[in-house]
């Protein structure tokens, strides 16, 4: 089973790919950034384990790693507050934490990135396999 990170509706403010040197260093974003509108809880979009969580105020700021059931990770940045510890198993629509704008951040948003071998895709693809 798959979910979106977010529950409620949310806008997608950044894709993936995406070209602006004032914002990426690496000139591409390697995610893409969602802004709820109204509910701001991040959940985890499948089954997995949580590989790590860090508490940052650069780069990805307060982010979660969860390694999912079917051998991808997912990245999830800039949150406010996090609700999980390394180590804890969730499933798809388990509260990770809450939209924030910790580290490198414009405003408020969810930074999403799913890695295959240390390699990141396309979360589109990602999110479209597993409807």
């Amino acid at each position: 089973m798959m979910t979106f990170p977010f529950t409620g509706e949310f806008k997608v403010t950044a894709i993936f790919g995406a070209s602006n040197q004032e914002l990426w260093a690496n000139n591409g974003h390697e995610g893409i950034d969602f802004a709820s509108r109204g509910d701001k809880t991040i959940v985890s979009v499948t089954e997995g384990t949580v590989g790590w969580v860090k508490r940052s105020s650069t780069g990805f700021g307060n982010h979660v790693w969860v390694k999912n059931d079917d051998g991808y990770g997912c990245i999830y940045a800039h949150m406010s507050r996090i609700y999980v510890k390394a180590g804890d198993k969730v499933g798809a629509g388990t509260a990770l934490g809450v939209q924030g704008a910790t580290g490198n951040v414009t405003g408020p948003h969810l930074h999403f990135e799913v890695i295959v071998n240390g390699s990141t895709k396309n979360p589109i693809s990602y999110l479209k396999k597993n409807e």
